[in-house]
């Protein structure tokens, strides 16, 4: 089934393309507790969760950020985060953008879907080769690419009922969690009998689809691209074991996870 990213009637080209220029990236493990105080800047920022969790505050609250988890933020967003210091991994890339239209200062979760699927094996892949010049200008095409999928959908987020808005950002900023559609629909403000009317005639999706869709983007990178098992990603998704995890799995990709693995190699 294709994803409410690709299907979706409000999803249109913005009037000009991004521009993206990188300012800053690294790739860091963290090895000893620490805290990113509350700060903000007149740049963008995107952070990729590669392994662990660590919680990230915003003006809408507090969250915790998961191995998969891949988040914007827009010039003006204030954030902080704190690291337990247990080996958590992360991509840092700070850039500036030409041709952005203007947007609340707020975090963006980068949402399921298989555009974003494809866009992670590309970063991903860029991050396994040898550091080389020309890499910084293949990831701010990138950074262009997502940029200019993601201002397409929230330049046209007025269109969205607010429930489906807050419910997909919940999905979104919980990257792979076992979250129930009982729990989206109180963070979303509703009953869940009415979110699932509304999120289904705005999206083509229910909102366990929704769900799935973004665990199953999460278990995908982490087979590529993590040094963890097949019982470490499983324990890591909130599935109960791995035999669980691996009928979800089949059942989404057709494939088991260790096939999935074997195929990527």
């Amino acid at each position: 089934m294709a994803s409410f990213l690709v299907s979706s009637p409000w999803l249109v080209p913005v009037p000009a393309s991004p521009r993206s220029s990188v300012l800053f990236q690294r790739v860091e493990q963290v090895e000893a507790a620490r805290v990113a105080e509350r700060h903000r800047h007149d740049f963008w920022q995107l952070e990729w969760a590669r392994s662990g969790e660590w919680a990230l505050e915003t003006d809408a609250g507090e969250m915790r950020l998961k191995a998969g988890a891949l988040v914007l933020f827009p010039p003006g967003t204030w954030h902080a985060f704190r690291y337990p210091g247990r080996g958590e991994s992360f991509l840092s890339v700070k850039f500036h953008v030409e041709n952005a239209p203007a947007l609340p200062a707020r975090m963006l979760p980068v949402p399921p879907g298989r555009f974003y699927r494809a866009w992670r094996g590309c970063l991903g892949a860029l991050l396994a080769e040898e550091p080389a010049p020309r890499n910084r200008y293949v990831l701010a095409g990138l950074l262009d690419s997502v940029l200019a999928r993601l201002l397409a959908w929230d330049t046209r987020e007025e269109r969205l009922p607010g429930c489906v808005r807050r419910a997909l950002e919940h999905i979104g900023a919980n990257a792979g969690r076992a979250l129930t559609v009982a729990e989206t629909a109180r963070v979303a403000g509703v009953a869940p009998g009415y979110l699932a009317g509304v999120f289904r005639e705005a999206t083509g999706l229910t909102v366990k689809q929704a769900i799935d869709h973004q665990r199953m983007e999460l278990a995908r990178s982490l087979l590529r691209y993590s040094e963890c098992s097949v019982s470490q990603i499983a324990d890591q998704l909130g599935f109960g074991d791995v035999f669980t995890f691996s009928r979800f799995f089949k059942k989404h990709e057709g494939l088991s996870p260790r096939r999935f693995l074997t195929r990527a190699e």
